[in-house]
């Protein structure tokens, strides 16, 4: 059968079509966006990892097994703890944490998806850490020494989470909520405390009076025994101090031997 060069033309448009069929029918379009890696599987089998932007994959034989969110993820948990002195704590911590985008397909072996790592891996590491941490200090050092106790938290927490390729970008303690039998301790130690202040101020308060008082006493004694030494070694002193301080009048009445007369009756 002849060929017919008119035909041409439509021979490559069939050509062209079929080959764009079978190339959509043959690829996929992965979209990722800038915050998130996708971990690519073909028959179960991590191949590849895809970041940020547009990317194709074999439809029907490779997967779109898992995407990790890479954003600094934030929880606040609750940890019953116990310190060193066996004082029950319940702690409050806020912990922000992030993925390392370069080990998502590390992490995809480990653990199959996000959720699963924030609801059964993330929360028990944060309170084991509180735990652990908090048995390190007293219950009066865990009140003192906060910033110190959040430091180990912090620690403890990224040596756990390293095994599943995350790490922590900060902790803050929330609250700190002692037992009641503990908080009417602290009360009473606080009232036993503020008694025992202000008896040493009153006894000190006493102190600084007696010493006053017997500054004063001393002085008055000295002051006594130098106008006695100088009345005894100058008499006129005594008699000159009597005339300074007589205001020129006669007795009213004076008397001796029993006859009384009258001063002021001149006639």
């Amino acid at each position: 059968m002849p060929f017919n060069t008119k035909h041409i033309p439509l021979l490559v448009i069939s050509i062209l079509v079929i080959l764009q069929v079978a190339g959509f029918l043959l690829t996929d379009i992965v979209r990722v966006s800038e915050r998130e890696v996708a971990i690519i599987t073909r028959f179960g089998q991590v191949i590849d990892q895809r970041t940020a932007g547009w990317s194709v994959k074999i439809p029907y034989i490779d997967n779109v097994a898992a995407t990790y969110d890479l954003t600094v993820k934030s929880f606040s948990v609750e940890a019953l703890s116990a310190t060193k002195d066996q004082q029950t704590v319940k702690i409050k911590v806020n912990v922000q944490y992030k993925i390392d985008s370069s080990k998502g397909q590390d992490i995809f072996r480990l653990v199959k998806d996000q959720k699963s790592l924030e609801d059964f891996i993330v929360p028990p590491f944060i309170q084991e850490s509180v735990k652990a941490s908090s048995a390190k200090y007293t219950a009066s050092e865990l009140l003192e020494k906060r910033d110190m106790f959040k430091s180990d938290v912090e620690k403890a927490l990224q040596e756990r989470l390293k095994e599943y390729f995350a790490s922590v970008v900060a902790v803050n303690i929330e609250n700190v909520d002692w037992s009641d039998q503990f908080d009417r301790a602290v009360e009473e130690k606080v009232i036993a405390e503020q008694g025992a202040l202000r008896k040493k101020q009153e006894l000190e308060q006493a102190k600084i009076q007696a010493e006053i008082d017997i500054t004063k006493a001393r002085t008055e004694a000295e002051s006594t025994k130098i106008r006695g030494a100088a009345i005894r070694d100058n008499p006129e002193t005594l008699e000159k101090a009597k005339i300074d301080k007589w205001d020129g009048k006669l007795p009213q009445v004076q008397g001796g031997t029993g006859t009384i007369i009258d001063l002021t009756n001149n006639k």
